[in-house]
């Protein structure tokens, strides 16, 4: 029996191109009225599209005796109908306090990653949720007050990666009358009825309101709304990303916004770029809103030498030509490589250190005593290597990714990164400790220790002698 909802979805399907014959879906299912009236729908149309469905539900651990209920509901409904069934219950509650979020993330989170895993066990590529025109109209409303930008405002996309979902397109009114006619029982979850969650303030309070006293197809309004947002975002997105390209530059975590290239694009443009930089470094989107975004075009009009904080601990600085981005723990690199003079001396760029070298030439009779007498030499800022081991130039540089020495005489092996850890020196003063480097195996970290692979033995011919004056300013 085709109702008037059935065809309104298979349309929307049709129109996504969200579902291709030999498809396997996962259906995440919780027993309310939306997951409840997904399921039967793509039992309708699995004969159809030739599709395969497997159901997961997931039990948050929350609702006691409820929750159990919803998850027996479903595996039963499952099992009538020969339909695969996986469960997957997780403690939300205590998820969420060791990793100080939200229930409300937490519980997203959980979902999501259990989706992913029964989908991979079942070799499904594709998962289909039950988001419903209403969820995208609170979506809209819950971003722009908490100052969402233009993404925001699209809501929920019907099709995003391999997330599927065919109810967008149906109000909830809808829902619960295509239940009703066919007699489908649902569960109702309590917790959506608790207005101590955001969301629930919106769908119970504001939109009813709005309903009721402005427009009372508001909620359709606004999802209409969104999808052509959606539509104008995807042209100003593949516009941004252009300009972005021609602007931004990034290296190790620290983002340069080339202000001769940026300001040639529109306010939006600008916009998007910004955002997109945020969203790079913070590595996440909640809590980037507009007014961070705004904070750093304001950053250009104040002029070089200002800066701004801004949130997951990240900092934008306005230089004279370029506007730096950058989580505050990370130290730009001064940019060095000066090769060693042997004999003689150089000066180290930005700080009041000299590093002088002299090569000794050991006579044979004299050999025998080299590891005796360089063992107790015990000096911070002068030592002695094997000079005929240096394989390329001597460098005096920064680290680089790769950098590593020889921590014992058995030739093991230790990256810099790792020893810098173990020896807790900050992040931020990693970056500022000079090296002398042969390639990417470290010589020395001044003011730390050397690699064993250099040290004079009795089988040294000529030996590098390095002194570094002002070297305190390195000091572990």
């Amino acid at each position: 029996m085709e109702t008037v909802m059935i065809k309104k979805v298979e349309k929307y399907i049709e129109q996504y191109h969200m579902i291709e014959k030999g498809d396997r879906i996962v259906l995440g299912v919780s027993g309310g009225a939306d997951s409840i009236s997904l399921f039967f729908v793509m039992l309708e149309l699995s004969e159809k599209y030739n599709i395969d469905i497997v159901v997961v539900h997931v039990n948050h651990g929350i609702r006691g005796e409820e929750a159990k209920q919803d998850e027996e509901y479903v595996q039963r409904l499952c099992k009538e109908r020969g339909v695969e069934f996986e469960c997957v219950r997780v403690n939300v509650k205590e998820l969420a306090k060791q990793q100080k979020l939200s229930e409300e993330e937490m519980g997203r989170k959980v979902r999501y990653e259990a989706f992913a895993k029964i989908a991979k066990i079942y070799n499904c590529n594709k998962l289909a949720v039950a988001h419903n025109q209403n969820d995208v109209s609170e979506t809209v409303l819950l971003n722009l007050f908490r100052g969402s930008g233009l993404k925001g405002l699209v809501g929920i996309e019907p099709v995003r990666g391999n997330i599927i979902r065919p109810l967008l397109c149906v109000e909830r009114s809808e829902i619960e009358k295509y239940l009703l006619e066919r007699n489908i029982e649902y569960h109702n979850d309590a917790t959506n009825f608790e207005t101590n969650y955001t969301r629930n303030k919106i769908r119970l309070k504001v939109l009813p309101y709005v309903e009721s006293e402005v427009n009372e197809r508001a909620s359709e309004h606004i999802a209409k709304s969104a999808g052509i947002l959606s539509q104008a975002s995807s042209f100003i997105d593949m516009e941004a990303c252009k300009l972005y390209k021609r602007c931004v530059k990034e290296q190790d975590g620290v983002f340069e916004i080339r202000l001769e290239s940026f300001e040639t694009g529109h306010i939006i443009l600008q916009r998007e770029v910004v955002r997109k930089v945020l969203f790079a470094i913070a590595k996440k989107q909640k809590d980037i809103e507009m007014s961070h975004v705004d904070s750093v075009l304001e950053l250009i009009k104040r002029g070089a030498g200002k800066r701004v904080d801004l949130p997951y601990h990240m900092e934008a600085i306005h230089y004279y030509n370029k506007v730096v981005l950058r989580k505050k723990t990370l130290v730009k690199k001064e940019k060095l490589e000066k090769e060693a003079v042997i004999p003689g001396s150089i000066r180290i760029p930005g700080t009041n250190m000299e590093l002088s070298f002299e090569l000794i030439t050991v006579e044979e009779e004299n050999r025998r005593e080299l590891e005796k007498l360089y063992a107790v030499k015990k000096n911070d800022y002068t030592k002695w290597f094997d000079y005929d081991k240096i394989r390329n130039t001597v460098l005096a540089r920064y680290r680089k990714t790769g950098d590593y020495f020889e921590c014992n005489s058995n030739g093991n092996r230790k990256k810099l990164k790792d020893f810098f850890i173990d020896q807790k020196v900050p992040a931020e003063k990693r970056e500022r400790i000079l090296l002398l480097a042969d390639g990417n195996h470290i010589i020395w970290a001044i003011g730390f220790r050397i690699s064993e692979y250099y040290k004079v033995s009795s089988g040294t011919r000529r030996i590098l002698k390095v002194k570094v004056d002002g070297g305190n300013e390195h000091e572990g």
